[in-house]
């Protein structure tokens, strides 16, 4: 699945491997009047957050083929954007496996 834009300013990265899943998320949060971004595993979030993403939620799937959750939440502590410790506790409170 590509990853989507909504708007140019994005409230929330919804990251799951079934489009029906992330397709029922979207729409209910731009219903809301959020911005939504998507992507299809946790590679493609990553690739969207090393470009300079900086959603206000992450929400994850779990299980995933190519990278999980609690995966990408690891590899996204890695990346020297979220290293400092303002940064991982901004990461803990913004991130949402489900």
């Amino acid at each position: 699945m590509p990853m989507t834009a909504s708007s140019a300013a994005e409230d929330v990265l919804v990251i799951d491997d079934d489009s029906a899943t992330v397709d029922a998320y979207a729409r209910s949060l731009r219903r809301a009047g959020l911005g939504c971004l998507t992507a299809a595993d946790g590679w493609q979030a990553l690739e969207l957050l090393s470009g300079g993403l900086r959603p206000k939620v992450i929400v994850s799937d779990l299980r995933m083929p190519e990278l999980g959750g609690i995966e990408f939440a690891q590899q996204l502590q890695k990346m020297s954007a979220y290293r400092s410790e303002e940064h991982t506790s901004e990461l803990q409170s913004r991130l949402h496996l489900v």
